[in-house]
């Protein structure tokens, strides 16, 4: 599954914008809608960052993106 699916599905989840996202996870918006589009590869920071907001460890992320 590639990252811009679990992350979807995970802001899906939480009933969450990629915007409300950005906001939250202390991104630009534009990053994140670069990621979300496969226009940019991920930093482990803003995964990081991303997971933290979204409630999901790391590993679970790992696992999913397999």
């Amino acid at each position: 599954m590639k990252i811009s699916t679990v992350i979807y599905q995970h802001l899906k989840q939480k009933n969450m914008t990629m915007y409300r996202l950005a906001k939250t996870s202390g991104l630009t918006y534009v990053a994140v809608y670069q990621l979300m589009q496969g226009q940019k590869d991920a930093k482990i920071s803003t995964l990081i960052k991303i997971a933290d907001v979204l409630d999901f460890s790391l590993d679970e992320f790992r696992r999913e993106v397999k």
